[in-house]
């Protein structure tokens, strides 16, 4: 949607990229009544809005091109004052968190890369999330306490882009 918004606005080498990169994604599916795979055609359309490209492949082509300026912002800290998170790059962590979770079913495993900034038990208190009414913080252990900070960071993005859309 956010990407279908900015296309009003794209200049004409942006535009050509992204038709490049649209037109390079081969995919397959199985047909059944005759037994094969085959290839998903991508046809041209005048008017594209790119509904095949993936939150991450947006994000990636957006950092080179540039075409979606809502995605330029940042979010502060909220252990660190000084520091700031690319928004771009915080999106980016909470699509590999969630493919740890998609893929690891018990006791997920989470780097750095998956984690825009680990609360403390403190912090995390401090959000006062419905969901950890009668919670004991002191019990959380890095595994909960990473996916419960990623949690409050996707929250503030989704009202930083809410913001940004009015």
């Amino acid at each position: 949607m956010i990407l279908k918004k900015s296309l009003k606005c794209i200049d004409k080498e942006n535009l050509n990229k992204l038709y490049f990169y649209y037109g390079g994604l081969i995919s397959t599916y199985i047909d059944n009544d005759v037994e094969a795979l085959k290839l998903n055609e991508i046809k041209f359309k005048r008017e594209e809005e790119f509904g095949l490209l993936k939150i991450n492949q947006i994000i990636k082509i957006n950092k080179s091109s540039n075409i979606i300026k809502k995605y330029n912002d940042s979010i502060k800290s909220v252990q660190r004052e000084s520091t700031v998170f690319d928004l771009q790059s915080c999106i980016i962590k909470l699509i590999n968190m969630r493919n740890v979770m998609a893929h690891e079913i018990y006791e997920c495993s989470f780097k750095d890369k998956d984690i825009i900034e680990l609360l403390s038990k403190e912090k995390i208190r401090d959000a006062q999330f419905e969901f950890l009414t009668n919670y004991d913080t002191d019990l959380m252990d890095d595994m909960t306490k990473s996916i419960i900070s990623n949690y409050y960071y996707m929250c503030e993005i989704i009202l930083l882009l809410e913001e940004k859309d009015k």
